[in-house]
C-alpha cells in the first residue's frame, strides 16, 4: 500500500561509478550523489500525505535516465480519538489521523479491557448530580472507516449529560511491535490514563433526513 511512518528511500540497481540526484514532489533537484550512496534520508520529506520521488542517474559516459515518480504516503502522526455518539448500550467511537490517505488498520481491534475507564455519564435529579460508569464489554470494527463500536455494560438514559470515554491502554500484536489500535502506517494511539478523557460523546440523532425529490431533467 506504500503507506509508511518512515520516509527513508532505498535505491537499488545504480550503475557503479554513476551519479544521481533526486527531486521531491516535482521540486528542484538535489545535489549529486555517488552510486555508493543508496538511500534518501527520511528527513528529506517534510510533507505528510502523498509524496513523490524522481531520480536522474548519469553514467560515466554522460548518458542519463530519469525514473518514473515513486509515489508513497508518509504518515508520522499518531491517530487520536475524535469523539463519538451513544445509542442505548452502544458507543460509536470515531478516530482521526493527521495524514490524508492513512486510516486506522481495521484488521486489528482492541479488546474491551483496554478501555480502562469505561464510559461515564452525569445525571441530575432533584438538584443532586451523580455519575454512572459503564464498562466496555465488547469491541468491534465499525461499518465506516475509522470507527469502533463499543458494547457497554448498561443502557445510557437520554437524560444523561457530559458523556465521556475514559482511558485507553495500547497493546501489541505478536510478533509485531505495533499496537493493535494503529493506523496503516504503524503509528499507535497513545496511552490515556483511566482518569483522563479519551473522547467526548453525544447522543446519536434519531431524526430522519428530509425526503429528496427525484425528477427528470427538462427536455
Amino acid at each position: 500500500d506504500k503507506i509508511t511512518n518512515n520516509g527513508q528511500i532505498n535505491l537499488t540497481g545504480l550503475e557503479s561509478g554513476a551519479t544521481w540526484k533526486y527531486s521531491i514532489n516535482g521540486g528542484t533537484y538535489s545535489n549529486t550523489f555517488a552510486s555508493s550512496v543508496t538511500t534518501i534520508a527520511s528527513t528529506a520529506f517534510s510533507s505528510q500525505g502523498s509524496n513523490s520521488v524522481t531520480l536522474i542517474e548519469t553514467d560515466t559516459a554522460g548518458n542519463s535516465v530519469t525514473t518514473s515518480p515513486f509515489i508513497f504516503t508518509l504518515d508520522t502522526l499518531a491517530p487520536t480519538f475524535s469523539g463519538g455518539v451513544v445509542s442505548g448500550s452502544m458507543a460509536y467511537i470515531f478516530l482521526s489521523d493527521g495524514a490524508a490517505g492513512s486510516n486506522i488498520d481495521a484488521s486489528h481491534v482492541p479488546s474491551a479491557s483496554q478501555f480502562t475507564g469505561g464510559v461515564k455519564a452525569t445525571f441530575t435529579s432533584g438538584g443532586t448530580t451523580s455519575t454512572s460508569t459503564y464498562s466496555v464489554t465488547a469491541v468491534t470494527a465499525g461499518a465506516i472507516t475509522n470507527e469502533l463500536i463499543l458494547t457497554l455494560s448498561g443502557t445510557i438514559a437520554s437524560s444523561a449529560t457530559n458523556i465521556r470515554l475514559y482511558g485507553f491502554t495500547p497493546a501489541t500484536v505478536a510478533p509485531s511491535t505495533i499496537a493493535n489500535l494503529a493506523d496503516l502506517a504503524g503509528n499507535s494511539v497513545a496511552s490515556i490514563s483511566s482518569t483522563s478523557t479519551a473522547a467526548s460523546l453525544s447522543f446519536a440523532s434519531t431524526s430522519a433526513p428530509p425526503t429528496p425529490t427525484i425528477s427528470l431533467a427538462s427536455v
